[in-house]
């Protein structure tokens, strides 16, 4: 026997998510155990919790690709999200990257909000759905995956705001729009390493912004949209370097360190 959607449902409302809620969503179907009837089943129970009057968000990201057709091209990020890009009254926002993917109220505004030239920017689906009074939701995973924190990055915009280091985000891509139309979008906001980003899940905990508890098998994770943003701006103002990890391998925070001490010098 695994769990099954009443099971999450309750496990849901014991985290603190409500009926109404608009919620963006990073998860882990490994890390919720056994569900009885898959995504599918995981993803009712999403919708059931936060209800007729509520939102879903996910991130339906794609590696860079030469076409990228906005209603045929999967996500890459995980099971769950491709399951609700393909559900009846989703709409994915027109990025060819970093889309989202929105379910439920003004899901069309969130999602037709995303400028076509930022990622996980000012303005995108994320940044939008927090500025409404959303959540977001760690099912399984931790603030490593909570793409808000991006915005918050852009918001403050540290000195290494806009390197882009990792192959294929330098360059204008291709996206096909569902009448056919073909845009050509340029690179701006790109995101950079997330390694370092629970400083933020710390931060948030300390301030008591952080609601812990277990959906299925799977520690969880709720707080509010503003203060995840909150907290980044507040740690990048004390330390343009707060976010970045402290693996040496990783090309993109030791560019991002030089880039902080350049301006510590300027």
């Amino acid at each position: 026997m695994g769990w099954t959607v009443a099971d999450l449902v309750c496990h849901l409302r014991a985290l603190g998510v409500h009926d109404g809620d608009q919620l963006a969503v990073h998860s882990s179907m490994k890390a919720l155990g056994w569900v009885e009837g898959g995504a599918p089943a995981v993803l009712r129970a999403l919708q059931t919790t936060v209800g007729p009057n509520g939102t879903l968000l996910m991130p339906t990201m794609t590696p860079p690709m030469a076409r990228f057709v906005l209603t045929e091209t999967p996500s890459y990020t995980g099971l769950l999200t491709e399951t609700l890009r393909r559900s009846p009254g989703a709409v994915r926002s027109r990025h060819p990257t970093h889309s989202a993917t929105v379910w439920g109220r003004d899901a069309a505004a969130i999602a037709s909000g995303h400028p076509e030239a930022t990622a996980l920017g000012i303005g995108s689906p994320f940044h939008r759905l927090a500025e409404r009074g959303g959540k977001v939701l760690l099912l399984g995973v931790d603030c490593r995956r909570n793409s808000l924190i991006h915005v918050g990055e852009a918001l403050s915009r540290p000195p290494y705001f806009g390197v882009v280091l990792y192959p294929g985000y330098h360059r204008d891509l291709l996206m096909v729009l569902p009448d056919g139309r073909e845009v050509v979008v340029p690179p701006r906001d790109n995101p950079g390493c997330s390694g370092g980003f629970n400083v933020v899940q710390d931060e948030l905990a300390s301030r008591g912004q952080l609601a812990t508890g277990t959906v299925g098998d799977a520690r969880s994770y709720l707080m509010l949209g503003e203060h995840v943003l909150q907290a980044t701006r507040d740690l990048l103002a004390r330390d343009a370097a707060a976010l970045l990890c402290d693996d040496p391998g990783c090309a993109f925070c030791s560019a991002a360190r030089e880039c902080c001490d350049e301006a510590m010098r300027g």
